[in-house]
């Protein structure tokens, strides 16, 4: 039932954020809602949760929306693994860790895509891929972090999520 519950989570965010916020952008960057939500998966719930649901939204995105098929699930799982070492190391529910592991998410994430698209032959100049990358954007997703954040955690204390039980 959790497993059911935060996919469908991450099937509409993947749905919205491919539709909605690209049409309605903030100063011209959409939030990366996805991204954010498995990096807090990552940070919440435990590693094996994070990295099975990563994987499996992942493939489903590289099948719907993906440039080629299996960058945004390397790129979704490495993440998924990499958070949740790092929030392992820090307070899970701090948000100077959420911060951080913001920002590492979002470097990690478009250096893989990167490197994966380089290496399949579909890459954009780098100076161009670069631009997107600002102050607007940092801000953007750090807003859409702490609404996201908020819900998670509170999605995360509910009797059917902190148990190990079927509901």
């Amino acid at each position: 039932m959790r497993y059911a519950i935060l996919f469908l989570i991450l099937v509409i965010e993947l749905i919205f954020s491919s539709t909605v916020l690209q049409i309605f952008s903030f100063f011209g960057s959409a939030p990366e809602v996805l991204l954010i939500t498995i990096m807090l998966y990552s940070m919440i719930f435990q590693k094996k949760e994070a990295i099975i649901l990563a994987l499996a939204i992942g493939v489903l995105s590289d099948i719907l929306y993906g440039p080629s098929l299996g960058v945004n699930t390397i790129a979704f799982g490495l993440i998924a693994c990499i958070i949740s070492w790092m929030s392992g190391q820090f307070s899970r529910h701090s948000i100077i860790t959420s911060i951080l592991s913001l920002i590492v998410t979002v470097i990690l994430y478009y250096s893989v895509i990167y490197l994966l698209l380089l290496l399949f032959q579909n890459a954009m100049p780098l100076m161009i891929y670069l631009r997107r990358f600002n102050l607007q954007y940092f801000i953007i997703n750090l807003v859409f972090m702490f609404v996201l954040r908020y819900f998670i955690l509170k999605l995360s204390q509910h009797p059917a999520f902190t148990s190990d039980v079927l509901v």
